[in-house]
């Protein structure tokens, strides 16, 4: 299946097929108006495994992978962010070491974010960030659940497809 959303400064394209055989299906396509792109790709590696389990996914690293990408502009957007660092770097060949400690800690929050959607609880560390803009996680999380049940059909969509 093929969805799509459009945050104020891009274009998530995802795709739960498999594509070309690639041994998780899923593809994130993030889309800047300015034309740049990036992609992500569920990857079973035991980091990416580890990440998906504590963040409530199971071992289910596509569903894992496809949300991330969708919450790091969700959580740019909330922040009043023009867009989110990791994406826009990663689209316009920014090298990493650059904003190293910003982009850690975005793709921390982010994490814990989907650890709370889903588990209800997280490391209120992990999204100290999150919490000094004045963002009430609750109600965060009930706007993020409703955004992935627009998107998909149901906010639980990856127990059903993939």
């Amino acid at each position: 299946m093929k969805y799509h959303h459009e945050f104020a400064n891009c274009r998530i394209d995802i795709d739960t097929t498999n594509q070309a055989g690639w041994h998780v299906p899923g593809l994130a396509v993030v889309m800047f108006h300015d034309g740049a792109t990036t992609t992500a790709r569920p990857h079973v590696t035991s980091e990416y495994l580890a990440h998906s389990r504590r963040a409530g996914y199971g071992e289910c690293v596509g569903a894992f992978t496809l949300e991330h990408e969708l919450a790091h502009a969700f959580i740019a957007e909330c922040l009043g962010e023009q867009y989110s660092h990791v994406q826009w770097n990663d689209a316009h060949g920014v090298d990493w070491h650059t904003y190293q400690a910003e982009l850690i800690d975005e793709e921390r929050y982010v994490r814990h974010f989907q650890r709370f959607c889903n588990l209800g609880r997280c490391n209120y560390q992990k999204v100290q960030q999150l919490l000094d803009a004045g963002l009430d996680l609750d109600a965060l999380a009930k706007e993020w659940r409703a955004m992935v049940k627009n998107i998909f059909g149901s906010a639980d969509w990856w127990k059903l497809e993939l």
